[in-house]
């Protein structure tokens, strides 16, 4: 939460308005959203430098939260994290759909 914090202080700096939900929320309430969560960390040199919370909600992904410490903002991590983290549930219902169809055609081929 750390990192979501000083990522969005900027935000609320610009709005001013230091109440927005990545700079309230607690670690209890990231906590139960991790637990329906996929979770994502870049990291540099051994120390994270952000994340993506995403989660699948029917056949989209959502994204929860998506933070990068400012000191490493302006160099694409966000966007890779965001890109990840959706590419991560298309593997998913890619998997999920063609499996079965797969499966079906072995059965076919195979008997």
């Amino acid at each position: 939460l750390e990192i979501q914090k000083q990522a969005y202080q900027s935000e609320a700096d610009l709005y001013g308005d230091a109440n927005i939900p990545p700079l309230t929320e607690t670690l209890e309430e990231a906590e139960r959203a991790w637990q329906s969560s996929v979770i994502l960390k870049a990291s540099i040199a051994g120390e994270i430098v952000g994340s993506v919370r995403a989660h699948l909600n029917g056949t989209i992904c959502e994204i929860g939260s998506l933070s990068v410490a400012p000191e490493h903002q302006k160099r694409g991590i966000g966007t890779g994290l965001g890109i990840l983290g959706g590419a991560v549930f298309f593997v998913v219902i890619a998997w999920n759909i063609l499996i079965p169809i797969i499966g079906l055609a072995l059965k076919d081929i195979f008997g």
